[in-house]
């Protein structure tokens, strides 16, 4: 509780509100053809707002944190050897790639991987070096 919430009203798909989760429900409710459950939560809105209205359909972003300075990675771009070792290849400024090892591994679930490079320069390379 407590994470930070970007509100979208449905109606009025331009209007953007803040809020913070106040309550989560303990119980979820299981959605029909879908092993998803679904948790009501309770956010609180940042001020008042006259548009809001009850009932209205809303879109949520729960923000469960943030990480500064950190590179986003796509998957495509990692790479692991048979000794269970996940890393990158890094362009340099010169267009050369250097392995750098990576200490967290990401998981089949997570689209994307964050690491924290604080001084990387260039970009990285999806492909391994010929």
């Amino acid at each position: 509780m407590g994470q930070r919430v970007d509100v979208g009203l449905d109606a009025y798909p331009d209007k953007k509100l803040s809020g913070a989760v106040v309550q989560v429900a303990n119980v979820g409710e299981q959605r029909p053809n879908s092993d998803a459950k679904v948790f009501e939560v309770r956010v609180e809105i940042d001020g008042t707002d006259p548009t809001l209205r009850p009932s209205m359909t809303t879109s949520n972003k729960i923000i469960a944190s943030v990480k500064d300075s950190t590179v986003f990675i796509p998957l495509e771009c990692l790479h692991v050897e048979a000794d269970t070792i996940t890393f990158v290849y890094k362009k340099t400024d010169l267009m050369l790639l250097n392995r750098r090892s990576l200490l967290e591994t990401p998981t089949q679930m997570m689209p994307s991987f964050q690491l924290d490079f604080r001084k990387m320069r260039g970009s990285i390379s999806r492909f391994r070096p010929a």
